[in-house]
């Protein structure tokens, strides 16, 4: 018999069969799913030792918010990527939804597996990307009561989102008919209480940054005094050649 986990009262305990993605020996709580239809193959290592994982033709790299670009936070790297198109039949959604779903869970598994190696933060950062998984589902569905139940979750375990992020959020949520308002309202600390709000809100955020981005400049220039101090030639003759590419990265 094929030994895959015991089970503790500490939870489950891998055994010498596991799944090749559990790559630790710590338990796993009772309620994981260890599924015997995840591959592991060769390819980018999100989180090693755990090897990059395979289901139903999609690589766990491929749909990896952590592996695209060490900016992005969780959910709204789900909202821009792992939104299935409108234009998509309701099954063939939800089939991708599902895959999605079953790779970060598994992955999941594979983190609780090894214990205190995981990255600080990976799990929960995970689990809220689920959640918003899983509110995609309830939109697909149009089961109004459930995107309500699973937007408000998805708000309330959002790590790093912005006011933006969750107001994009929102917005995705009210494709389905629900009222936008309420939710707003409820964007506690954020001072987002309509859409409005939320929209004046942005554009004085975008205003701070490309403030904060001109003072940056301002400080370099001014400290720098590398024309000056290194060559003999008229600043105003060359002041475009070098604030043109400069002000390119602020812009």
């Amino acid at each position: 018999m094929i030994k895959i986990a015991t089970s503790s009262a500490k939870g489950i305990i891998p055994g010498p069969d596991k799944p090749c993605y559990v790559a630790g020996n710590y338990s796993i709580p009772q309620s994981s799913r260890l599924n015997p239809d995840i591959e592991c193959v060769e390819g980018p290592q999100a989180f090693p030792p755990i090897p990059d994982l395979k289901y139903q033709g999609t690589t766990y790299s491929s749909i990896d918010y952590h592996q695209s670009d060490k900016s992005w936070v969780p959910v709204p790297f789900a909202l821009q990527n792992l939104s299935p198109s409108k234009n998509l039949p309701k099954d063939t959604a939800l089939d991708k939804l599902s895959i999605y779903m079953t790779l970060y869970g598994s992955m999941i598994v594979g983190l609780r597996s090894i214990g205190p190696r995981a990255p600080k933060g990976a799990i929960s950062q995970m689990k809220a990307l689920i959640e918003f998984l899983s509110l995609n589902v309830a939109v697909v569905q149009q089961d109004i009561p459930r995107v309500k139940t699973q937007l408000a979750s998805v708000l309330s375990k959002c790590p790093n989102c912005s006011v933006k992020d969750k107001y994009d959020v929102i917005m995705f949520a009210s494709s389905t008919g629900i009222d936008p308002e309420k939710f707003f309202l409820e964007l506690e600390g954020s001072g987002c209480n309509s859409r409005a709000k939320c929209a004046d809100l942005q554009k004085a955020e975008s205003n701070r940054i490309k403030s904060k981005n001109s003072a940056v400049l301002s400080t370099f220039l001014l400290s720098s005094g590398a024309p000056s101090c290194r060559f003999n030639f008229d600043h105003s003759k060359y002041f475009f050649v070098f604030m043109i590419p400069i002000l390119a990265l602020v812009v």
